[in-house]
């Protein structure tokens, strides 16, 4: 169970009480789950603990009048028939006496030289005083006398004469407070005319909340009585502080500060709750001026959670946890918090749940938290497996927000070092690791620009992780040392080349044939066309996308997105939302509006393509929309095949119409394979740019340029001759020559090292891209079978395949007719092609059964 869960039922009626000043959301909750019986049930039990509080505060005072004798200490401030009486009483009779008897009574001289009882009587304020207390006379009398009537003696009597009694002792206990002293009689006056008003006021709050539901009865109740109880309490107990000494003010203010505001704060409380239920009760309640602002804020909390603050809290177990409404900020014991929280951010984390959805003042404490716990997930593992999660801040904390370039550098720190991780040469790790550390620097300088309110939080966390990041740095770079004592490993297999890496550059090879004729056609013609990057997969399509930026120069800006991106599974529309975003991030265009594009496909396009245009004048630039992988994006479109037809008869008119917005679509099928919708009927100006395999002069640069190897003639040869230059093959062969140089610890390599390497990838079954060829080309498009032909040194019969194979470059004519261009492929398809195509039948004879 989660240390932040609270019930939705309370233990017993006193819980109610707590809800009422601590959890108001939790009381009104519950109130909703309750029938009008059931909530009169909870309001008469609840209310018990109001005559509990009655006789607590009220009797020991009483008892103080008896024990001390104060009559007789005091004897011109009491009748003389009282006095007479209580003479004659035994000890307990005189308990009984003080029930009975109006005990604290001025003679009319002494009411009228009172000074402030004559203002109180002569002032609107005093009027209204006045009249209350002529009520409560007359009703204490009535009830003393029926009760009287009921029951002559017993405890029963004693009880309900005494309680009643109160109501009809007014005057006296005004003139006796009159004739105590004003110390004293202020203090007690004042306490006990709010403890008992408080007890009224609450018991008044039965009536408002059978009107008005259970949370409106108790505030209600609450607020009035609070009220009641400071106003009465503090006049009359400065009355009686002016006269009458410790003694009097004792007895005299508290019993009439707690007749009063008994007897007011049930007649206020039950007529506000009944006329105007919930907003009249609140508003009655909280028009005492003198109530509202002290316990309204929770002076008396907040003082208390000061004190508290000294302690040690935790995040299970602090003023938070129980109390929802907590106005001001308590600095000692937020720092605590975010101490604790830094160090442990998953319980941070739901404390941070807790604050959001059940503490809604918080939302400034809930920013810093989240600051302190996002620092202390960067910390909880060591480096490099720690990861940089973004803090999500609550929009309405603007001054604890980081900025667009804080968080966009983060984003980029995540990125590289998940490149690190990724990479498995040791030459090519310490090469992110360093561009990582860049990342890094930049990283923590904007830090120290962004606001003071937060950047702070940041500070420890950053400079452990340099320390850290600086001890991978040395473990790699001796690493490096010891694998690589010939020469570093820059060949990458499997993953796109990088533009912004400096050892992708050394092994990038430009293909300046499609450089030129994009430049060109894009340059000189009137109307553009659809530009069509195509090629085998693993050829380099995706590297030629990332380097295209630069070898089109400045001019150019390229907007890409992999259409196999897991992003990209969120539909069409996102496709031109994501390549909206990555304008305005790249072109710098912070003051375009926010944009949501529609459901249909082609208002979400005629939303993007007039944003793209108006950039492109803004910056002075042709924008290229590359959709890589547009295969993918075709598997979408055949699901609405309607809405489809009219997305790219819309993108065809736009093409032709303007030339700042450039269509390069990426993929290994060309736009003729592409049915319903038919690609080819849309675009017929379609430029085809072939990505193919490198020639020898491309692939002999390729092979002894990026490292410090030594070659024979006959090695370089070999690896042309057998990869035909197949980017993906070849990088493959020069990396595992380069570790093979490592190992040997020699830099000479011959043809012999060249067979064994060669052969290696022969015999692994999972080489990439002759086996996506096998399963996925040849599947699709019924080919196996005049494979097997070509391997059986047999010329085919199906011209339909024999064409299909030729236009993707995989097989070649010669003056002896047909055979696969790449050695290496025919190699690994005698090896491995019959077993997988009997797999592949056997999987496909399952799905149809």
């Amino acid at each position: 169970m989660s240390p932040f869960s609270r019930p939705t039922i309370p233990r017993n009626s006193l819980t109610l009480w707590r809800w009422m000043i601590f959890e108001p959301e939790l009381l009104e909750n519950y109130e909703k789950t309750l029938t009008k019986q059931q909530l009169i049930i909870s309001l008469l039990k609840s209310y018990s603990w109001v005559v509990l509080l009655f006789f607590i505060l009220y009797i020991p005072f009483s008892l103080a009048l008896w024990a001390w004798d104060l009559p007789n200490v005091y004897p011109t401030y009491f009748s003389e028939s009282f006095l007479d009486l209580w003479g004659k009483a035994e000890s307990i009779e005189r308990l009984q006496l003080l029930a009975l008897r109006p005990f604290i009574n001025l003679s009319p001289a002494q009411i009228n030289s009172a000074w402030l009882f004559s203002i109180l009587k002569n002032s609107v304020v005093g009027g209204l005083l006045m009249t209350l207390f002529s009520i409560g006379e007359h009703a204490g009398h009535i009830l003393q006398r029926f009760i009287s009537a009921l029951f002559k003696e017993g405890v029963l009597w004693f009880l309900l004469t005494f309680i009643f009694s109160l109501f009809g002792n007014y005057v006296g206990g005004l003139a006796f407070g009159l004739a105590g002293g004003l110390a004293g009689g202020l203090a007690f006056g004042l306490a006990g005319g709010l403890a008992v008003g408080l007890a009224g006021g609450l018991a008044g709050g039965l009536a408002v909340g059978l009107a008005g539901g259970l949370a409106v009865g108790l505030a209600v109740g609450l607020a009035v009585g609070l009220a009641v109880g400071l106003a009465v309490g503090l006049a009359v107990g400065l009355a009686v502080g002016l006269a009458g000494g410790l003694a009097g003010g004792l007895a005299g203010g508290l019993a009439v500060g707690l007749a009063f505001g008994l007897a007011v704060g049930l007649a206020f409380g039950l007529a506000v709750g009944l006329a105007g239920g919930l907003a009249g009760g609140l508003a009655g309640g909280l028009a005492f001026i003198i109530s509202f602002y002290i316990f309204f804020p929770r002076i008396p909390f907040f003082l208390y959670y000061l004190l508290f603050a000294r302690q040690q809290v935790t995040l299970t177990d602090n003023p938070y946890i129980h109390d929802a409404v907590i106005f001001f900020p308590l600095p000692a014991m937020d720092i605590q918090l975010l101490t604790v929280a830094q160090k442990n951010p998953i319980l941070g984390t739901e404390f941070i749940d807790f604050l959001l959805t059940s503490r809604p003042l918080q939302r400034r404490l809930v920013a810093q938290l989240t600051h302190t716990t996002t620092t202390g997930y960067w910390l909880k593992k060591d480096f490099p497996e720690t990861t940089f999660n973004i803090p999500k801040i609550p929009t309405e904390q603007a001054n604890y927000q980081p900025s667009d370039n804080w968080l966009q550098s983060l984003e980029q720190l995540e990125k590289q070092l998940i490149t690190y991780k990724q990479e498995t040469s040791i030459s090519l790790k310490l090469l992110h690791l360093k561009r990582f550390k860049q990342l890094f620097d930049e990283f923590s300088a904007q830090t120290a620009r962004e606001s003071r309110d937060w950047n702070h939080y940041y500070n420890e966390a950053l400079s452990l992780l340099n320390q850290r990041i600086a001890q991978q740095l040395a473990n790699d770079e001796l690493e490096a040392q010891k694998a690589e004592p010939i020469a570093r490993n820059c060949y990458r297999e499997g993953t796109p080349l990088l533009l912004d890496s400096e050892n992708d550059k050394t092994i990038f090879m430009q293909r300046n044939d499609i450089k030129e004729t994009l430049a060109y056609t894009i340059n000189t013609s009137a109307t553009l066309p659809l530009f069509l990057l195509q090629g085998q997969r693993r050829v380099g399509k995706t590297s030629l996308l990332n380097f295209l930026p630069k070898m089109l120069g400045s001019g150019f800006t390229l907007i890409k997105i992999d259409c196999q991106d897991g992003n990209f599974n969120a539909g069409v529309v996102a496709i031109f939302q994501d390549l909206y975003q990555q304008a305005v991030t790249q072109l710098k265009l912070s003051d375009f509006p926010e944009w949501h594009p529609s459901k249909n496909w082609v208002e979400a396009f005629n939303k993007l393509k007039s944003a793209l245009v108006a950039a492109s004048e803004i910056r002075g630039t042709k924008i290229i929309l590359a959709l890589d992988e547009y295969e993918s994006l075709h598997k979408k479109l055949k699901k609405q095949p309607e809405q489809a037809d009219e997305l790219l008869s819309a993108m065809r008119a736009f093409s032709q119409a303007q030339d700042k917005v450039i269509f390069l679509f990426s993929g290994a099928a060309l736009l003729s394979e592409l049915y319903q919708p038919n690609w080819a009927q849309f675009f017929v100006q379609t430029k085809r740019l072939s990505v193919d395999y490198f020639d020898k002069k491309t692939s002999i640069k390729l092979i002894t340029e990026p490292v410090p190897l030594q070659y024979t003639e006959e090695a370089t040869d070999l690896l042309f001759e057998q990869t035909q230059g197949h980017p993906a093959l070849l990088q493959r062969a020069c990396k595992e020559l380069v570790d093979l140089a490592n190992k040997t610890n020699r830099r000479e390599m011959n043809r012999n090292d060249v067979e064994m390497v060669l052969q290696e990838l022969v015999n692994e079954r999972e080489n990439y891209p002759i086996q996506c060829f096998w399963t996925d080309f040849c599947t699709e498009h019924t080919c196996h079978q005049t494979v097997f032909q070509l391997l059986a040194g047999e010329q085919p019969d199906d011209i339909i395949v024999i064409d299909k194979l030729a236009l993707h470059g995989f097989i070649i004519e010669t003056t002896t007719g047909w055979q696969l261009r790449c050695p290496l492929f025919k190699q690994w398809l005698l090896k491995h092609g019959k077993v997988i195509y009997i797999e592949l039948q056997r999987c496909d004879a399952k799905i149809e059964s």
